[in-house]
């Protein structure tokens, strides 16, 4: 059954908000035998919920679920990783959340905040994640997550260090090979002809090719 729903629920493309929200309300409130047949319902049907608030942009929710009910940091950041490159970052400072200021009665889910960092840290907000972080997370772990980051951004900016010398160097080359393109001098005689129509060039406008060759403008516009 869930199987069955959830191929149908992916296979239709266009679902309108009002559907989405009844389908998601329906998921809600499964009757109470069908929760003593598979046990957790809620948990049961969580894949299908998560692809019903994609489809609403309720995305928050939609990590709770995965993170917190489904208890899965790799589909999570799949999750987020599925988004478009503007909503990824805030979604994952929204999982960081999820894992690390948790509801009353939740506990603190430390290992897939840390992970979380290790494989993302360099794109998030330092400072906001400094907020985060609970005062009782062992030193010792933090310190690798950490310096994990540290060193993403190390690379980073060492990385546009080295493009920006590239460039720098790029932009020295073409600079000299202007000049010395300038610098060539071409004496047009009065047989000179055309490399194009074979007329002479005369005194109209001409331009060179890269191989010597002259030409009329007017014939290179052509």
């Amino acid at each position: 059954l869930c199987r069955k729903l959830q191929e149908i629920l992916s296979s239709c493309e266009i679902i309108s908000r009002e559907q989405a929200d009844v389908m998601l309300d329906a998921l809600h409130s499964v009757p109470t035998a069908a929760q003593t047949l598979a046990g957790d319902i809620a948990t049961w049907l969580a894949p299908q919920r998560v692809l019903l608030l994609s489809r609403l942009g309720r995305h928050e929710e939609a990590l709770v679920v995965l993170a917190r009910e489904m208890r899965d940091p790799a589909l999570a950041l799949q999750y987020c990783s599925n988004q478009t490159e503007m909503e990824q970052v805030a979604l994952l400072m929204v999982l960081l959340g999820i894992y690390l200021q948790p509801h009353a009665g939740q506990p603190t889910m430390l290992t897939p905040a840390l992970e979380l960092l290790q494989l993302h840290g360099d794109k998030l907000d330092m400072s906001q994640v400094l907020e985060l972080l609970p005062l009782e997370a062992p030193l010792v772990q933090l310190e690798r997550a950490l310096r994990a980051v540290l060193c993403q951004v190390e690379q980073r900016c060492r990385n546009s260090q080295v493009l920006s010398s590239l460039h720098k160097a790029r932009s020295v080359q073409v600079h000299a090979k202007l000049l010395e393109q300038r610098t060539k001098r071409l004496i047009v005689r009065d047989a000179t002809v055309c490399g194009l129509c074979g007329k002479r060039i005369g005194t109209a406008a001409f331009c060179a090719l890269p191989d010597g060759v002259l030409m009329h403008v007017a014939c290179k516009l052509k």
